[in-house]
C-alpha cells in the first residue's frame, strides 16, 4: 500500500478544512484496509467516508460563498461529481464486487482524487479564505 495519510504538503492553514481533510483521508485508509482484508466493515467505512466528504464539501461551499469565491460553481461541480463516484463505489461494495478492485478504486478514485483536489483546488481556495481572515 502506498502511504494513504494526510501530510504537511496538504496543509491549507484553514483549521476546519485541515481537520476535515485529515478525517476524510483517514476514512479512505480505513475503507482501503477493509477492502484488502475482505472485512465486513467495508460498507460502513464507505458510508462514513461519503458522509464526511459531503459535510466537508458543504463547509467549503459555504466558505466560498462567504468570500464570493469566483470559482464556486466549478468547484461545486467537482464536489458533486466526486460524491456520485463515491456513491457508485459504495454501491459496488454492497453488491459484493471484487475486493481487490474495490481497494484499487478506493485508492485511485477516492484517496488520490481527494489529494489532487486539495493540491489543485483547496490550497488555492485557502489563500483567498486567509486573505479574508478565515483561518
Amino acid at each position: 500500500m502506498d502511504n494513504m495519510k494526510w501530510n504537511e504538503k496538504l496543509k491549507t492553514g484553514v483549521a476546519i478544512l485541515d481537520k476535515q481533510h485529515k478525517d476524510y483521508l483517514s476514512l479512505c485508509e480505513k475503507a482501503y484496509k477493509a477492502a484488502n482484508s475482505k472485512s465486513s466493515g467495508l460498507s460502513a467505512a464507505l458510508k462514513a467516508a461519503n458522509k464526511a466528504a459531503a459535510q466537508h464539501f458543504k463547509t467549503e461551499e459555504e466558505m466560498m460563498g462567504m468570500v464570493f469565491y469566483p470559482e464556486l460553481q466549478g468547484h461545486k461541480n467537482l464536489h458533486d461529481k466526486f460524491l456520485k463516484m463515491e456513491e457508485a463505489i459504495a454501491k459496488e461494495a454492497e453488491l459484493g464486487a471484487d475486493s481487490k478492485k474495490l481497494a484499487d478504486k478506493i485508492k485511485e478514485e477516492l484517496f488520490d482524487w481527494f489529494v489532487l483536489h486539495i493540491e489543485k483546488n483547496d490550497l488555492k481556495l485557502a489563500k483567498i479564505l486567509k486573505l479574508n481572515n478565515i483561518k
